[in-house]
């Protein structure tokens, strides 16, 4: 452990502290209360807790090759400043040579209560308290991982749970995928996401890429193809991502096909339901993903909209967050039903 450490600090210039190091042979190692502070930055890494199964032979050629590992109280923080360096730029430089590892291998991962957290000062922050991908806290961050296969530019790994807390107030209760990620490819054969009072589950999903970093870069290259099976949101769960959800106090409940790149989505065979307020049936189109709410571009061929003027009411007082009276003759219609199309940005359908 000292020749490693040693190393890392002799090629990278950081201070790496393990103030506790426990064996017990053949095969666990418990690291406590390590950190790994950055010269000019903020402690990087701090760990309350780290425990490893191992094969003892592999660790004599320099090899850690693992059936489990356990980390608790993890600190792990990122920070870019505005001249593009960040706190994590060592490790472009950092390689393991003469007594240092050779290789890495760990099957299993299991996280409990750590806090990650990223700032990025080329980005101004996002007003009110929303999500914002750019300054990020997350808390009592748990998760199990099993890692069947990774090598360089191949993935094959399952995330058994999943959860965490956002300072916008974003609570994830659950997740679990597997995930098959190869050089132009990413397939998660199954996914189910739950929120407080939400629930998201689909069949397959499928990008496709010339290279992985388009899925954050270049969105518009990156294909999307998936079934949503029947799934429900209420919205309030993500008013971190816009404060307008706030409003919407009912259930909605969809299901689907969906397809196109990550910069505009196609919704086929759409089933959408605001509780028994609106119920739509048809094809949707969404574009300028990466935009705000307000300037995405909506394209929807209707192939039965069905909607009661008092719920019709409801959703725009809900949209423009005052009370809302209809012309009275509207009253007298009680359902209305709609076959057409709608087009518009959000903020003027």
């Amino acid at each position: 452990v000292q020749e490693i450490t040693e190393q890392i600090e002799e090629q990278s210039g950081i201070s790496v502290n393990i103030k506790n190091f426990h064996f017990k042979f053949p095969d666990k190692i418990c690291l406590q209360k390590a950190q790994i502070k950055i010269p000019n930055y903020n402690q990087l890494l701090y760990a309350e807790e780290l425990h490893l199964n191992f094969s003892f032979w592999n660790l004599l050629k320099k090899r850690i090759i693992s059936d489990y590992l356990k980390i608790n109280g993890l600190e792990f923080k990122v920070h870019i400043l505005e001249d593009g360096t960040s706190n994590i730029d060592f490790l472009k430089n950092l390689q393991f040579s003469g007594n240092g590892l050779s290789k890495i291998n760990i099957k299993t991962i299991d996280i409990e209560d750590c806090t990650i957290a990223f700032d990025n000062d080329q980005k101004s922050k996002k007003e009110h308290q929303l999500f914002d991908p750019n300054h990020f806290l997350i808390k009592h961050f748990n998760a199990t991982i099993l890692l069947n296969e990774y090598v360089k530019n191949k993935l094959n790994a399952s995330i058994e749970s999943l959860s965490f807390e956002e300072k916008s107030g974003l609570q994830l209760t659950g997740l679990s995928t597997k995930i098959d990620l190869s050089e132009q490819n990413l397939i998660i054969p199954n996914f189910k996401i739950e929120l407080n009072n939400s629930k998201i589950e689909t069949d397959t999903i499928k990008l496709s890429f010339e290279q992985i970093s388009d899925i954050f870069k270049q969105q518009k290259n990156v294909l999307i193809q998936a079934t949503l099976k029947p799934s429900n949101i209420l919205p309030p769960d993500l008013k971190s991502l816009h404060p307008i959800l706030a409003n919407f106090k009912k259930t909605v409940y969809f299901e689907g096909n969906l397809g196109g790149t990550l910069d505009s989505i196609s919704f086929n065979n759409l089933d959408f339901e605001y509780e028994q307020e609106l119920h739509l049936k048809g094809n949707l189109q969404l574009t300028n993903l990466q935009k705000n709410l307000s300037d995405i571009y909506v394209s929807a061929n209707i192939e039965r909209l069905k909607f009661s003027v008092y719920g019709l009411q409801d959703i725009i007082a809900s949209a423009q967050k005052k009370p809302l009276m209809l012309p009275d003759e509207l009253y007298n219609l009680g359902t209305c039903l709609y076959t057409g199309n709608i087009q518009g940005h959000f903020r003027n359908l």
